[in-house]
């Protein structure tokens, strides 16, 4: 789980309460300056194989949350490039974008989804 928009150390602080979802461990980031992404890309390398066959499709791992939590700015921050339109508009990103990112030395497609305010079951 990744939990966006921990720019400063109070919000760090904040985010504790995150282990109460019982989800397990949990990564802190800001997608607008990137920090924390780092150690998000090493986390997900740890679980990729080290070896793979070749495969006709990449991995895609999407990124979810509600409106204007910092999606596509976290994409953007990931792959170092200005490539999704980021505003303060919601409902910027109506269809789900892929990108091709390469790390580490795998292949994966990164999806852009937009918003949803649909509480989970």
């Amino acid at each position: 789980m990744a939990v966006n928009k921990v720019d400063n150390a109070k919000r760090a602080e904040d985010a504790v309460e995150f282990y109460s979802l019982g989800l397990g461990e949990y990564f802190t980031l800001s997608s607008i300056n990137g920090s924390g992404t780092g150690e998000l890309l090493d986390a997900l390398v740890e679980v990729l194989p080290e070896h793979e066959e070749e495969e006709d499709e990449l991995p895609r791992f999407a990124v979810v949350g509600r409106p204007n939590a910092g999606k596509s700015s976290f994409i953007n921050a990931l792959i170092g490039e200005d490539r999704y339109i980021v505003t303060d508009i919601a409902g910027t990103t109506r269809d789900s974008i892929d990108v091709k990112y390469n790390r580490f030395g795998f292949d994966f497609n990164i999806v852009d989804t937009a918003g949803s305010e649909e509480k989970p079951r």
